[in-house]
């Protein structure tokens, strides 16, 4: 049972490494695989029009050439069907929004190099994009005002002092420059005219601000302090202005109140908002989020009563008169529609929605009961749908556009809820994510991801990303724990309070007692634990491992380990020290001195990876030096310490993402899996000596191409993905075992066999399965569409019309070049031997030649019928080009088995 489990990891180890060394479209595993990750699209900034037919909204994509991702605008249709791209280029476009007639859209972008980001606005209907403002360093936010102009924040230009410093190259930085810091003020701007005027001369930098949906009013959020994110010492002050009359008065005067995430009402008369609420109301740092209303007639801020004593969830949108929000609620949050019965008496009625999957939602309309959300569990890719609200009712789902669609072929880990108990006693919850292909006669190893904030939670969600990708590790035959542990987000007051002045003391038994309560149960093995986290996440598997000499690897990401440093040198230090510790380091050095992992390093054995950006500020970059040297002069346990330059707390940059990932699957390999093999650095996978070798391990017999079966030359069948097919097209040799009446040119025995009608294709097929006992055919159109998908990015560099003719040819030439192609006789046709271009897929032996090139082959249509599909000798890559199919004397096939 043991070898077969070594087995396994072995195998599907290879596979994963072997698929990531591989062009992330030639990759072609059941699982996903690190390009699955760094690859993945996003969509965000959702806004719904006033008619609520269109659905405005940002994809991030990923950009190779720039090393990091590009976002543009997408506009889709609330019926389904349409979804038109309205940016485009190199550029990175955000913040959609519809004009109030819902006749333009504008966003924010920026089209020079030097350019700071401007607001943009265009019809709707297509057509250029206008530049709207010119302010030199940027609009922060803006909304519309009407449907001919904006409001928008923004500084003001350089100043005197600034020019001159500039002028003499002076970059001194004075931290926290209080006499400097320059102010954000609020501004219109005309769309015709482009003319800007100041509507605030405010002291104090305008972070947020939400404008009524009458254009009357403006709600703002002044920060007064240039020190706030460290200390939290003097907050924000908020700010009701009359655009009729210019007014500015201060709202919200009493202490501590600081609300955020303002939005108005359909009626304009008021505007809802949250408010961090926490049992110490002198210091609301550690605090759960709750729902208010302010009333401007009667200047008052009321708690919106929903009965639920856990906090808001991740969002809210105003609906009618009231609110469609996710309530928190441990792994998944709670959608309800909030619906105002008696506002005078600020009595709400809360209607929860059913739903089969976990919902998160996305944006809705305040006039109408339209919503867009995303819906989705820990093992299914997210879909982004859209629906009417009726009641507690969700009604007329649709989905809205299609959002990584390659990734719903892959396999994704089976996972559940789990709960034990925890470090008081009480119940704690956790994702657990299964092997893949679990064996209940097996046991596995297990590695415990550990989520950041420590406020954050882990949700019955879809989160694969660069910091934490359980699937890809549970695809290497393991288990893997998500652990929601004492101070975590969306369990309540009490539960995120519960840390204070007790940190690490909850969170790590917490997350042991996870492991025991899995160990328990039979399926884990004890002897093979990993663990691993980025910011408190890190923070908290570095104690574990002091805690306990179980874990066999750790990986550390953005992790501090000296408390005492931290407090000076973290963007934060003060608010979370003093929070966490219950003080400042020189009025409690033992306890500072006490939870830092620093001063126990001796005790950590286990072999650690240390990732850290070089420019981090939250967990800052010398928490990594100290934990690095540290271990390396104890010398107790391996240690590798990776710096990612020019990065801050999060990894950027799409090479970072991918070294990050990559690294940390190594480290498991080598530590815990027992599969890392060491890579050879002056061998290049994709050399021309790796293609020879890789070449020498196709099966042949003599020279011929195939294997021997029965006296016969018949094809050698691979595994490609869920596939099983020929790894050649049919070749001359092969099909005259069949046909023994079939001739051709001496030499030309592994030539791909051409000019092949389909029932002799079919009958081949029927031959084939004959003679070898089980079932062989045609591939169906839609196992030809994956295959070709699988290379899609080798297309351009095979035997087609652009390698014999050294471009692409645009559709205008090709007559002239079809002209010359006639010219050739049958004798001189432009096929090559099979085999004779660079393969596709995993770099595992499992790879698959010539489906970019040389004959086009037969596949089954949906209805049994013959297609032609995939590129011959004489086809153009053009994708934006209908498929036209070759002269039948450039046609041949291949076979897929049965499994």
């Amino acid at each position: 049972m043991i070898g077969a489990r070594i087995l396994f990891l072995l195998t599907t180890s290879i596979m994963l490494l072997a698929a990531n060394d591989a062009d992330p479209a030639s990759e072609d595993t059941r699982f996903l695989v690190v390009d699955d990750v760094i690859h993945m699209e996003s969509a965000g900034d959702i806004q719904i029009s006033p008619d609520a037919e269109w659905v405005l909204w940002v994809k991030t994509v990923p950009n190779k050439s720039k090393n990091s991702h590009n976002r543009h605008i997408y506009l889709s249709s609330t019926r389904g069907g349409i979804t038109v791209q309205l940016t485009r280029g190199d550029v990175d476009d955000g913040s959609p929004r519809f004009s109030p007639d819902g006749e333009r859209i504008a966003f924010l972008g920026a089209r020079g190099k030097k350019e700071k980001q401007q607001i943009y606005a265009l019809n709707r209907r297509g057509g250029e994009p206008k530049k709207i403002t010119s302010v030199e360093f940027g609009v922060l936010g803006y909304e519309w005002l009407g449907d001919n102009s904006f409001v928008f924040t923004a500084r003001e230009d350089s100043t005197l002092r600034e020019r001159l410093l500039a002028r003499s190259k002076d970059d001194v930085i004075i931290v926290a420059d209080q006499e400097h810091y320059a102010p954000v003020h609020l501004f219109k701007c005309d769309i015709e005219s482009k003319n800007t005027t100041r509507l605030t001369s405010n002291p104090g930098v305008i972070s947020s601000f939400a404008l009524s949906p009458d254009g009357r009013w403006v709600v703002t959020s002044e920060n007064q302090s240039v020190d706030y994110q460290y200390d939290q010492r003097v907050p924000p002050k908020q700010f009701l202005i009359d655009l009729e009359n210019g007014k500015r008065k201060e709202i919200f005067r009493q202490p501590h109140m600081d609300p955020y995430d303002f939005k108005w009402a359909a009626d304009s008369h008021g505007f809802f908002c949250r408010r961090r609420v926490a049992s110490d109301t002198t210091d609301t740092y550690v605090g759960i989020s709750k729902l208010f209303r302010y009333d401007v007639s009667q200047d008052s801020l009321l708690p919106v009563n929903t009965g639920w004593d856990k906090g808001l969830g991740r969002s809210y949108f105003v609906v009618g008169d009231g609110v469609v929000a996710a309530l928190a609620n441990g792994t998944a949050d709670r959608i309800a529609h909030i619906v105002s019965e008696d506002r005078e008496r600020n009595e709400y009625d809360v209607r929860f929605f059913q739903s089969d999957k976990p919902i998160r939602l996305a944006a809705a309309t305040r006039d109408n009961n339209r919503i867009v959300y995303f819906s989705s569990d820990a093992s299914s890719i997210p879909e982004v749908m859209t629906a009417t609200i009726a009641g507690s009712q969700i009604e007329n789902r649709r989905k809205l556009f299609d959002l990584n669609e390659p990734l719903h072929d892959r396999t994704l880990s089976r996972t559940e809820v789990v709960r034990w108990r925890g470090a008081r006693g009480d119940t704690v919850e956790g994702v657990l994510y299964y092997p893949a292909e679990y064996d209940t006669a097996f046991s596995y190893p297990l590695v415990a991801i550990i989520h950041g904030g420590p406020t954050g939670v882990d949700p019955d969600f879809f989160t694969e990303r660069w910091s934490n990708y359980p699937h890809v590790l549970a695809a290497k035959g393991t288990f893997v724990l998500k652990v929601n542990y004492h101070g975590s987000g969306s369990y309540g007051l009490e539960w995120m309070e519960s840390i204070k002045g007790h940190y690490y003391e909850l969170e790590v038994p917490d997350i042991l007692s996870g492991i025991d309560s899995l160990v328990a149960q039979g399926n884990v093995d004890d002897e093979a634990l990993g663990i691993m986290g980025w910011s408190n996440g890190s923070i908290l598997a570095i104690a574990c491992c002091i805690e306990s000499d179980r874990f066999k690897v750790l990986c550390a990401g953005a992790g501090d380990v000296n408390w005492t440093s931290d407090y000076g040198n973290c963007a934060f230090g003060a608010a979370f020290d003093n929070a966490y510790f219950g003080g400042q380091p020189w009025e409690n050095p033992q306890v500072y001195i006490d939870k830092s992992p620093l001063f126990r390093m001796q005790e950590l054995e286990t072999p650690t990876l240390i990732m850290f950006g070089s420019q981090d500020t939250s967990v800052p970059t010398e928490q990594g030096w100290q934990h690095f040297r540290a271990m390396q002069q104890i010398g107790k346990a391996p240690v590798r310490f990776l710096l990612f330059p020019g990065t801050g707390h999060r990894l950027r940059k799409l090479s970072h993402q991918r070294r990050k990932m990559e690294e940390e699957l190594a480290w498991f390999d080598k530590y815990l899996f027992g599969t890392f093999a060491e890579g050879n650095e002056a061998f290049d996978e994709r050399s021309p000596l790796a293609w020879a070798l890789e070449k020498a391990s196709v099966k042949t017999v003599g020279h011929l191409i195939g294997e021997e079966f029965d006296a016969s030359i018949v094809p050698e069948i691979v595994e490609l993905g869920d596939i099983r097919v020929s790894r050649f097209e049919i070749t001359r040799a092969q099909f005259s075992a069949f046909d023994l009446h079939y001739s051709y040119p001496p030499g030309t025995d592994n030539y791909p066999v051409n000019e092949i009608s389909l029932p002799l294709a079919q009958a081949y097929c029927i031959w084939l399965s004959e003679k070898m006992g089980q079932t062989y055919r045609l591939p169906t159109e839609d196992e030809m569409d994956k295959l070709l998908t699988a290379v899609a990015s080798n297309l351009s560099h095979e035997n087609n019309l652009g390698y014999w003719l050294g471009y692409d040819p645009t559709p205008d030439e090709m007559k002239m070049i079809s002209e010359k192609i006639e010219e050739l006789d049958k004798s001189r046709l432009l096929i090559e031997p099979v085999g004779s271009f660079r393969p596709a897929g995993p770099t595992n032996g499992a790879r698959v030649y010539d489906l970019g090139g040389n004959v086009s082959e037969w596949v089954t249509g949906k209805n049994g019928e013959g297609i032609i599909k995939g590129l011959s000798a004489v086809s153009l890559h053009d994708k934006r080009a209908e498929y036209s199919r070759p002269p039948l004397v450039y046609v041949g096939f291949r076979v897929v088995g049965s499994k």
